[in-house]
């Protein structure tokens, strides 16, 4: 059965029309709109217009088999190839050697350019020749501009207005750290970039660039839920944060990265490395888990709760089994269920939200196991949202009673915040 042709709303056919004129103008366009505002069938709406021979779309391979849907409700075949398998080295100039250089190069979520060095390279290869290009992401650029270095050379290449060493973009457009001040050597993560700065940075991509958060989309607010940390847990942490060996925890190389001591300490927190056999009273593992059952008692249903650790999904499972709740993980059938109203709550990992899903069916969101970067709190901040939905939408943070990792999580707020800034900047408005 034939699927129906969409419609598009008016700030689509917005987009649509500038969309067209960049192409034809400047040979390429940047999408930087909010997650669920029809991207896809924006982009279709543009090919359509432009007519070119020959498309190949970049895409995660989640978002394919939504890539195909569009596709055949509009009866159009376009190649796609999955982001990841840039990751190979030549698979640039096998594609060009098997179909020719595209006339139109589709990049969808175009911030995951600059992932891994290889991949980097294949696309911006892959681009070099290529007349037409788009470039979209529901996704705000995160609090680093390196971001928007590799997409405008995605776009422009050598010709990049940023130039094509990522340290001289940042000397021209940042500020060095505090800790490198004084180096003979500085590397790009020796770098941070201040507002003003960052608006002039911005302005390379003003002409050709539509960026959109939807005031159709009501954000959900949030709140921190603290919790108590014993003092076994408290000596833990310390010992983690001055590499010392814990024996009771594991015999690892105590040397470890911030961001492994950050998740590691998550753990510490929750109670992760104690023994199954001690007193729950004794080893504070109770005062999260109550934190979330008072949550999940209050609310009842449309729940889903965030969590990177498998074993605290289990937990969780095991908490609410006599509870009469319908708890189910995350999965396909079951975020169908769940969004229509047939799971209570539902148990997801951070990546879940992320590239095309959606989980509307959520009306309350908690993080209970690990401190979300910026991109996936947007992300799953959007994916419970839809397009003229105004009903009242809560994200919690269970957060510990620990200086260092409480201001973790606030400052991963702060970045969400100025992520929406640079939307709104890039959309036009004063902030």
């Amino acid at each position: 059965m034939r699927r129906t042709r969409k419609t598009l709303r008016d700030y689509q056919v917005d987009i649509v029309e500038q969309g067209i004129k960049s192409l034809l103008d400047s040979n390429w366009y940047c999408m930087f709109v909010g997650v669920r505002s029809g991207k896809t069938l924006i982009t279709l709406r543009i090919l359509e217009e432009i007519e070119p021979k020959h498309v190949l779309i970049i895409c995660p391979p989640k978002v394919i088999p939504h890539w195909n849907e569009e596709m055949e409700c509009d009866e159009v075949v376009y190649n796609t190839i999955s982001i990841g398998q840039f990751n190979k080295r030549g698979v640039a100039d096998e594609y060009i050697k098997q179909y020719g250089v595209p006339d139109l190069l589709v990049f969808d979520e175009v911030h995951m350019i600059r992932h891994s060095s290889n991949r980097t390279k294949e696309i911006i290869k892959l681009a070099k020749d290529v007349k037409y290009k788009i470039g979209m992401t529901g996704t705000p650029v995160d609090s680093s501009v390196l971001e928007l270095f590799y997409i405008m050379k995605f776009f422009k290449g050598k010709d990049s207005p940023y130039g094509t060493n990522k340290l001289s973009f940042f000397l021209e457009y940042g500020s060095i750290k505090g800790h490198a001040l004084g180096r003979r050597e500085l590397s790009a993560n020796d770098f941070t970039v201040n507002e003003s700065n960052f608006k002039r940075c911005l302005k390379h991509f003003e002409g050709n660039t539509y960026s959109f958060l939807s005031d159709k989309i009501k954000l959900p607010t949030q709140e921190f839920i603290s919790f108590k940390v014993t003092e076994k847990q408290n000596q833990w942490l310390n010992k983690l944060r001055k590499n010392i060996l814990i024996p009771e925890i594991d015999g690892e190389n105590v040397e470890l990265t911030a961001l492994h001591k950050t998740s590691k300490a998550m753990q510490i927190v929750g109670g992760f490395y104690i023994k199954q056999d001690e007193s729950i009273k004794t080893i504070g593992l109770s005062f999260k888990y109550s934190q979330l059952l008072n949550l999940i008692n209050e609310h009842k249903t449309r729940i889903i709760i965030w969590t990177q650790f498998i074993y605290e999904q289990d937990k969780v499972l095991g908490l609410l089994k006599n509870s009469g709740l319908r708890v189910a993980k995350f999965n396909e059938e079951n975020r169908v269920k769940f969004n229509n109203g047939g799971i209570d709550v539902m148990l997801c990992h951070p990546k879940s939200a992320s590239t095309g899903v959606n989980i509307s069916g959520g009306e309350v969101s908690i993080y209970v196991g690990h401190i979300p970067n910026s991109i996936d709190l947007i992300q799953s901040m959007y994916r419970m949202s839809v397009y003229g939905d105004e009903s009242e939408k809560k994200i919690y943070h269970l957060v510990p009673e620990d200086k260092i990792l409480d201001e973790k999580v606030r400052s991963i707020l702060d970045k969400t915040k100025t992520s929406i800034k640079i939307f709104k900047y890039l959309g036009g408005e004063n902030v």
